[in-house]
Formats: structure tokens, sequence, C-alpha cells
């Protein structure tokens, strides 16, 4: 999937300028010092958040730019933070199960037990 990014989003007393391009193949880290832009960039992406101004191009398609914005159900893409929790007041399987009723069920290519067996959770 190549994704093509140049947004500015306001945050305080500072911009942030990211133009970005990720290869349709491998696996493409996001690394920086606290207060960098990670999560900010992450939830452009997914469209948790919306930029100020630029677009968000995800194989050749806009997702945003400045007359457009893809509802985030519609973009059918998600991303894992680094906190341990989504939601703390869920068990993990509410958790694990909350992704799989927010997809339709002929798009989801794998199974609520295989997703468990793949993490290797145990009851």
């Amino acid at each position: 999937m190549t994704i093509e990014l140049n947004f500015t989003m306001d945050r305080g007393p500072f911009n942030l300028d990211i133009t970005l391009s990720v290869p349709a193949t491998g696996v493409t880290a996001v690394l920086g010092p606290s207060g960098s832009g990670k999560t900010t960039l992450l939830r452009v992406i997914s469209g948790l958040e919306k930029a100020r101004s630029g677009t968000v191009k995800v194989c050749g398609v806009y997702w945003q730019n400045d007359r457009f914005h893809l509802p985030t159900h519609r973009r059918l893409v998600g991303y894992v933070s680094q906190d341990d929790t989504l939601f703390p007041h869920l068990s993990v399987e509410k958790n694990l199960l909350f992704g799989f009723r927010r997809t339709p069920a002929p798009q989801q290519t794998i199974s609520f037990e295989q997703v468990v067996q793949l993490l290797e959770l145990k009851p």
C-alpha cells in the first residue's frame, strides 16, 4: 500500500508539517522522540483527526484534501498504540472483539479464534 501524506496540523506553538511516502510492501516503522508527531501522523491516516490543510492519499485515492475527508469507518485501516489497553473498562476479549464488530463480516480475512491463537492468548 502506498501512502502519500503532506499535511499541516496546529499543535500549540508549532506546526507539524509531514511529507511521507510509504512503499507498497515491507514494514515501515515510525520512530521519534516524545511529542514529535508519531501518534498524530497515525491518527490523521486513520481519520481520527483531520489535518488543517494538505492531503492524505492511499493507493492513489484521496482520503483527505482541502475539500474532502473520507470518514474513519470507510478507511478500513487501524493502528496499534504502544499503550497496553484500548479500553480499560473492557476485558481483553471485548477489546479484541471491538474491531471485529466494526468490520463487515465479508471483509474479515481472519477469525477471532485465529487472532487469539496468533497472539498466543490463553483463556
